[in-house]
């Protein structure tokens, strides 16, 4: 019978199919889908002990080893590889990636220029090379490599996404426009590209172009909640509040049975608060999940309050928000020395301290957020990536425990640092 686990579930049972690599592979990638890396490897090196040149097995080792940030490892695999079969396309991109990730640029430039040597049109090699002069600071060599991508694929929208973010940390903006437009053109449902052209639009004194590209957009992808999102805040910035509120109501009204949105759901509050209908934005944000969100929370209920003219309520709200905030407690000291300074201190006069001082704090948290959007992040990936962190760590916690680990590749080890 096949294997079976007391749930009922079907297990691939391998030691019944040993010459069987295939299915073998298929039970090593689930595997390593659901984090059981070091049960991979060890399934792996059994593998290899009965067909030492396989190297399709080698591979997918060196990528479990690459997981598991084991980098030496990682390339001793590839290596052998590449002696088994000087040929294999895939392994020098494979020792290209340990390299940069490594910090080993000879390493990884070495490795891409021989991918190149296989494969001249390799838009991977040529990619990887581009992000090594990135890594390296040298924005005119990525830039030239990236074109001669485009000249192999000039449709590429991950290519020209790629240029277009070099093009704006030198302050290119109107070339990485026409990148991203370019890229748009020739793939109009590329969601990523859309989402970076707004963005770059927005920054530009360009709003309502942005909220056209997402507006055309949202006709073949209804109801994409990326898209409402970057829409609604779109809108926001230009004072449509109620043009906000309908797109953030409407991402909220697919979140049923999802982990709800907070960043939709303050958003919506504010432009609830910007059109005075107060009992509503209260009630948005008394759902909540105030958990690392205390001062945004606090700071809207400020603003509600003052738009009601309740200046005590805002004040303590204001307080709030700013000793739950990053630099907060500076923040206060500064207010509490411009309190001093005033002859009667009380009224929206103290209100626009705290106001002051909480948009300062926004602001460089934008500025935060601008940075990261220029590496191809939209605010919500960023959001996905936290998020993909905080289950990586709370993984790797878990595999502490239960004794992994052992054999890793510590920082400045060998060739290679951590990636």
């Amino acid at each position: 019978m096949p294997g079976s686990n007391p749930g009922g579930e079907w297990v691939p049972n391998v030691a019944q199919v040993p010459r069987d690599v295939d299915q073998r592979l298929r039970y090593v990638r689930g595997l390593m889908r659901d984090g059981r890396v070091d049960e991979a490897q060890a399934e792996l090196s059994g593998m290899i002990e009965q067909d030492p040149q396989n190297t399709r097995i080698l591979l997918m080792l060196a990528v479990s080893h690459m997981r598991q940030k084991q980098l030496e490892q990682a390339a001793s695999c590839i290596e052998e590889v590449m002696q088994i079969d000087p040929k294999n396309r895939l392994a020098p991109l494979m020792a290209g990636s340990v390299g940069l990730r490594g910090g080993n640029p000879g390493y990884a430039e070495t490795h891409y220029h021989k991918a190149l040597e296989l494969d001249p049109t390799s838009i991977p090699a040529l990619m990887g090379l581009a992000a090594l002069h990135e890594q390296q600071k040298r924005p005119d060599e990525a830039i030239e490599v990236l074109g001669r991508a485009i000249e192999i694929d000039p449709q590429s929208a991950g290519v020209r996404r790629r240029m277009a973010n070099i093009l704006v940390r030198q302050g290119q903006l109107d070339e990485a426009r026409a990148q991203l437009s370019f890229a748009l053109t020739a793939n109009p449902d590329d969601l990523r590209t859309t989402l970076q052209l707004a963005r770059l639009l927005a920054r530009t004194d360009k709003a309502v172009e942005g909220i056209s590209v997402l507006s055309a957009a949202l006709e073949r992808k209804p109801g994409n909640r990326a898209l409402l999102q970057r829409l609604g805040s779109l809108k926001l910035a230009q004072k449509d509040f109620a043009g906000a509120e309908a797109a953030f109501t409407e991402i909220l009204g697919k979140e049923e049975g999802r982990n709800p949105n907070a960043n939709a759901r303050l958003s919506l509050a504010l432009a609830l608060i910007a059109q005075k209908k107060l009992s509503e934005a209260r009630a948005i944000l008394s759902r909540v999940n105030r958990r690392n969100l205390r001062g945004a929370v606090q700071r809207l209920y400020g603003d509600a309050f003052a738009a009601e003219g309740l200046v005590e309520d805002a004040e303590r709200s204001y307080r709030a928000a700013l000793m739950h905030s990053r630099g907060g407690q500076d923040a206060l000291a500064r207010v509490e020395d411009a309190k001093a300074g005033l002859k009667s201190p009380k009224g929206a006069e103290v209100l626009a301290l705290y106001v002051k001082e909480l948009d300062a704090l926004r602001e460089a948290r934008r500025a935060n957020s601008a940075r990261r959007a220029e590496q191809g992040l939209a605010p919500e990936q960023i959001q996905t990536l936290v998020e993909r962190r905080q289950r990586r760590r709370t993984l790797r916690q878990r595999i502490a425990a239960a004794g992994a680990g052992a054999g890793r590749v510590t920082a400045g080890g060998g060739r290679f640092g951590q990636g």
